[in-house]
């Protein structure tokens, strides 16, 4: 599976990690950038990444250097901007983590001396270190780590690490007091939103599963979504039968410090539930499209879950099991009635 070439780096080199496209991906790259300081304490990390996913590491204490890739469409001019920045920084290493033959070609033309990413038809070429890519469903860091294990970056802790500021903890702790929640309350995030249409779930299937709760536990749903995903979201909103608060998501770093406060999370497979994981708040995953749990949720854990949706996407029994796993994930959130 694994290029059987050893690869080795001196003091005060310099390295890019390419993860391109979703904040998820990037958050789930975090444990590798942890541990590969931790192996190589005088190595320069930099990290390019798209806008969005670049606050996930915007206070990472491992990361030197975070360049932004341009949004799609943005012209050929500031692709060229984009490269004369990399090519200047003269990295020893760069590693393509997505390997498109986009990010193939870019990773080639950063021209750095030894350059790794996936052995696939097409693009091999652009790499001096191509790996095998697995073809078994685990957890999405470790796969991170094939790509590193030739420098003796071995898995070892896969904690998500997420480092929000005291001015994005103090934005949301105004936000959380203008929500006006009695004490106690047993309040929990709910992020049923993802641009993949095909990892979405319908909202009367939502609203099933949170009037099964309330049943059970009565519980304030705090709804993380975007201006423009939240009109998607009316129909959950406006419903008399389930408390639901708009809590937004236009910043990750205040975002990730109102989900601190919450005593769980239900999601479908989107970032906002790898952000549930980087604060320690029990997650329950719905995956409904063809993405297999196991990619996305931490193994061995109790407090972070995921169910599989993907054959009986709305069976009464699955809406069911979603609702009674969700009042039993709350056990793991804290301040909650004993």
């Amino acid at each position: 599976m694994f290029a059987e070439t050893e690869i080795k780096l001196n003091n005060g080199d310099s390295i890019l990690l390419i993860q391109l496209r979703a904040m998820g991906d990037t958050l789930l790259l975090t444990p590798l950038i942890r541990t590969f300081k931790e192996v190589y304490p005088a190595v320069k990390i930099d990290v390019l990444v798209e806008a969005l996913p670049a606050q996930v590491l915007k206070n990472n204490p491992h990361v030197r250097k975070i360049h932004i890739s341009p949004p799609r469409g943005s012209g050929f001019g500031k692709y060229i901007l984009l490269l004369r920045r990399l090519r200047h920084e003269k990295y020893v290493l760069s590693v393509d983590f997505l390997s498109t033959p986009g990010s193939a070609l870019l990773s080639r033309l950063i021209n750095s001396k030894l350059r790794i990413g996936y052995r696939l038809r097409w693009r091999s070429w652009a790499y001096t270190h191509p790996v095998q890519r697995r073809t078994d469903p685990v957890y999405n860091p470790l796969t991170k780590f094939d790509l590193v294990s030739m420098l003796g970056v071995k898995p070892d802790d896969l904690k998500l690490d997420l480092y929000y500021s005291d001015d994005d903890d103090a934005v949301a702790a105004e936000l959380w007091s203008a929500l006006n929640f009695s004490e106690p309350s047993i309040v929990c995030a709910l992020a049923p939103w993802s641009k993949r249409e095909w990892r979405r779930w319908a909202n009367p299937a939502w609203l099933k599963v949170m009037k099964q709760v309330s049943m059970q536990k009565p519980v304030i749903w705090l709804l993380f979504a975007t201006e423009n995903e939240r009109r998607f979201l009316s129909e959950l909103e406006d419903n008399p039968d389930v408390d639901i608060r708009w809590a937004g998501a236009s910043d990750i770093g205040v975002a990730a410090a109102m989900i601190k406060r919450c005593q769980a999370m239900l999601s479908v497979d989107n970032g906002l539930a790898h952000i549930a994981v980087a604060m320690n708040i029990p997650k329950l995953s719905l995956f409904t499209g063809s993405d297999a749990p196991e990619l996305w949720t931490p193994p061995g854990s109790d407090e972070f879950q995921g169910v599989d949706l993907r054959e009986e996407k709305y069976e009464p029994s699955k809406i069911t099991e979603v609702a009674d796993r969700f009042v039993m994930l709350l056990k793991f959130g804290s301040n909650l009635e004993q």
